[in-house]
């Protein structure tokens, strides 16, 4: 059985506990981490070193090889990963992030307005008061349900820290330069209403890294698998295709909502 590591921040650690990790481990083993935690990677540093350390973890799990699913603040030491460790990744996922730098599209207006005030709010407030951020409007309205799962499960494992030292290192994250050195099988996913990390980041990751593909999902803003439950059957397939040959341009599609 194939191995996933499946790496986020703390904010999207929750959503991926609930909806990634089932429905990955459906086929294949499931290696979860979510940065700051215990047993993980330490909050940053940076996100090259963050990588180093999930290169030694692996050697603790036996594991020679991987598949690599990062998401948001995730996603960067993915990309880290495979720039720095390419023979222990076999195929790689980047959702809902950006290759930082000059072609880093910031959160929208309003987005960027509220990430400012969150770090002096309390915990339940802080909680609470992202959800019309990391979810799309139509689960907002229609589907609410799904959202309270996840924040309770937020509260229940208490995965939400000051996350002043992970921002830093999100902000100095640039790997955009690099990126055409990857070269493992890349999916590049994406929300099509994420205020977070906009879609354009999707687009201007995909374009860097060649034979890239890349998905946006209609109806689903950065915590996609909670707005689009199915959307990881899209990671499932990709992980389960034969390998390739050669390179090709980045394509681009949009997937339908589920």
């Amino acid at each position: 059985m194939d191995t996933v590591l499946v790496i986020t921040g703390a904010a999207e650690a929750a959503t991926v506990r609930l909806r990634t990790v089932p429905l990955l481990g459906e086929r294949y083993r499931v290696l979860p981490v979510h940065v700051g935690w215990p047993a993980c990677p330490s909050p940053p540093g940076d996100t090259a070193s963050l990588a180093d350390e999930l290169v030694a973890l692996l050697d603790v799990a036996g594991e020679t090889d991987v598949h690599v699913y990062g998401v948001s603040f995730g996603g960067m030491i993915a990309q880290q990963l495979a720039l720095r460790h390419p023979e222990r990744v076999r195929r790689l996922v980047l959702a809902a992030t950006s290759a930082g730098g000059a072609g880093h599209l910031p959160p929208e207006s309003s987005a960027r307005g509220f990430l400012e005030r969150r770090a002096a709010m309390p915990l339940a407030e802080r909680i609470w008061a992202s959800v019309p951020y990391e979810y799309a409007l139509g689960t907002r309205r229609g589907a609410a349900d799904r959202i309270g799962e996840d924040v309770a499960e937020r509260f229940r494992v208490s995965l939400d820290l000051d996350d002043g030292a992970e921002r830093a290192a999100f902000e100095a994250h640039d790997t955009l330069a690099q990126l055409r050195a990857v070269s493992v099988p890349t999916l590049v996913l994406h929300g099509a209403e994420d205020v977070l990390v906009p879609p354009a980041n999707g687009r201007a990751l995909a374009a860097a890294i060649p034979g890239a593909e890349h998905r946006e999902i209609a109806g689903a803003a950065h915590h996609y698998a909670t707005d689009v439950p199915d959307a990881d059957r899209e990671v499932v397939r990709f992980l389960a295709a034969t390998p390739r040959s050669g390179r090709r341009p980045a394509r681009s599609a949009r997937a339908s909502r589920a």
